[in-house]
């Protein structure tokens, strides 16, 4: 289980030591929904991180959502340790 958060730039939630954020991601948001869906600051949720840069929340009402790592750095660093393995 994991907290919803919310700093200057809106909700977020902290996995594996980074920041996820909902928003529209090229490739993603046409399939998934990405956005806050019925969460708030403080809701605990379940999230699932599968191999890449977006992970799946399910609120406690039973919504799925996807968000996706807060920046391009993580994105790479994500990526990198997931086809090479630990750098």
């Amino acid at each position: 289980m994991r907290r919803v958060r919310e700093d200057n730039n809106g909700l977020f939630i902290v996995n594996n030591y980074k920041k996820w954020r909902h928003g529209d991601v090229v490739g993603y948001s046409n399939a998934y929904r990405m956005d806050t869906g019925d969460l708030s600051v403080e809701d605990s949720v379940n999230v699932y991180q599968a191999p890449g840069p977006i992970m799946r929340i399910k609120t406690k009402s039973g919504m799925i959502l996807h968000w996706h790592l807060d920046n391009a750095e993580d994105l790479l660093e994500d990526y990198l340790v997931r086809t090479y393995g630990p750098l």
